[in-house]
């Protein structure tokens, strides 16, 4: 598998967390509004519809490679609307997530090197 860069070992640690912090968050242990900060620092933004999010999948400089690709459309088809959303600023979205669903899709995401984090993967050459 080829990726455009190496998500660090580290991120599988944030995950973890987020997992538990979703799940506070589902419990009522965690007020929205807090969450909130907690959740968009890991790529997720609420929509209009009440428990639905959009997940923001970051690609260091606009690459993705076909089968990173393939992996998200996927999980688009499986969790999300079915589409799968390019963005100005080089970033592909999934829309229409459940929260129950979120780490379903970041685990999905990670399995392939991509992340919803940003600022934290290393670029190396892959050809």
């Amino acid at each position: 598998m080829y990726k455009f860069y190496e998500t660090p070992a580290v991120l599988v640690d944030d995950q973890n967390q987020f997992e538990l912090d979703i799940q506070d968050f589902i419990d009522g242990k965690t007020d929205p509004v807090k969450f909130k900060a907690i959740r968009v620092a890991h790529g997720i933004y609420e929509q209009r519809q009440p428990h639905t999010y959009m997940v923001r999948i970051r690609c260091a400089a606009g690459g993705i490679t076909p089968y990173q690709l393939r992996k998200t459309a996927q999980i688009a088809q499986k969790y999300g609307s079915g589409e799968v959303h390019f963005t100005t600023r080089q970033e592909v979205q999934v829309h229409d997530v459940l929260i129950e669903n979120v780490m379903n899709v970041i685990r999905g995401l990670h399995e392939v090197g991509l992340s919803t984090r940003g600022g934290a993967e290393t670029p190396y050459e892959t050809f």
